[in-house]
């Protein structure tokens, strides 16, 4: 490791339930009102529920490790509710992972899992993580780390530079650049993880005056990411790692048209996401069960037609109904039911 010298189906799934059932966007009001949700779960006649005690502890217990744009942790348990009831006997992929939120409530309930992403870094940062001596390693550097950076204003930007150095460069170790990856994600403004064409990593120092965060989470990451299958490349990549069978599930969230798109040095356009809307049509002609995330928009519903829309609102509540709060709208693009039913 570098020696770290400073010098200078309707509402969530189920006809039977009630829309607005959760009206915030934080954990702490998801799990006020998950009583709530539980109890009409309970009682529907489609046994919809999910297990929603179950979804709840996952969604406290692996939140993402690392912060991501688009992140899906709160919708989730939502999506959940679209997947098939029983999901042992399936495999899982998830070729555009990013923070890997949906993978984090979501992987004990499968058979395997396996991974992916473009961001070289980000794979190698999870690759890491599954040797358990290699991630408590890491965890130690970024808590000594952190107590540096907490511990005198006066050298932060200094560290948050030299830190994205490391994480740049082309000699540095595995677990190094782990490290670095890590800090940077949370120190960098916004969180941002944006590259240049070069693939090189270039977003300035957010003048964080403390780092938030909690890195022994990264060690309950290493033991689930154990099971998994890591690969780094396209979607096309990861989906081809073994032969997918009729039933199996894919997950894929990839950037939205008009945003954000540089988490690597490879952008993603409309012409890669008309490439990819017909990769997963191809996928669920053969039985496959495709789930696509992205923004309600006229050309998404066109691009992916022989998907059925679920709609979400999302902002500053995740629901089915905004309730007049200028929402953003979210689509899940899944299967036809009678293909759910089949599968």
């Amino acid at each position: 490791m570098v020696a770290w010298q400073h010098s200078a189906r309707s509402s969530v799934g189920c006809p039977n339930m009630a829309p607005n059932i959760l009206t915030q966007g934080r954990v702490k009001d998801i799990a006020a009102q998950w009583p709530q949700f539980s109890r009409q779960a309970e009682e529907c006649p489609g046994n919809c529920g999910r297990e929603p005690q179950v979804l709840m502890e996952r969604l406290t217990q692996m939140e993402p490790v690392i912060k991501y744009p688009g992140g899906k942790r709160l919708l989730a348990p939502l999506y959940r509710a679209e997947l098939p009831k029983d999901l042992s006997q399936r495999n899982y992929y998830e070729p555009m992972c990013g923070g890997a939120a949906c993978w984090g409530q979501w992987h004990q309930e499968f058979r395997h899992t396996t991974i992916g992403d473009v961001s070289e870094h980000l794979i190698g940062f999870y690759r890491v993580l599954q040797d358990p001596q290699q991630a408590a390693a890491v965890v130690a550097e970024i808590e000594d780390r952190i107590r540096e950076y907490n511990g005198d204003l006066s050298q932060q930007e200094r560290l948050f530079y030299l830190w994205r150095d490391v994480l740049n460069g082309k000699d540095t170790d595995n677990a190094s650049r782990a490290v670095a990856y890590w800090l940077v994600n949370h120190t960098a403004f916004n969180g941002l993880m944006r590259y240049n064409r070069a693939g090189v990593y270039n977003v300035p120092w957010g003048k964080y005056k403390m780092v938030r965060g909690e890195p022994k989470k990264l060690l309950r990451w290493g033991a689930a990411l154990t099971n998994t299958t890591i690969v780094h490349g396209t979607y096309v990549d990861t989906l081809t790692q073994a032969p997918m069978r009729a039933g199996d599930v894919v997950f894929l969230d990839p950037p939205y048209p008009g945003g954000f798109t540089a988490y690597s040095k490879y952008k993603f356009d409309d012409d890669d996401q008309l490439a990819l809307a017909k990769h997963a049509t191809v996928l669920q002609a053969a039985g496959v069960l495709c789930y696509i995330s992205l923004p309600d928009l006229p050309k998404v519903r066109k691009m992916y037609s022989a998907f059925r829309p679920v709609q979400y609102v999302v902002g500053r509540s995740i629901s089915r109904n905004g309730g007049g709060r200028a929402p953003v709208g979210e689509l899940l693009l899944a299967p036809p039911i009678e293909l759910l039913e089949a599968a």
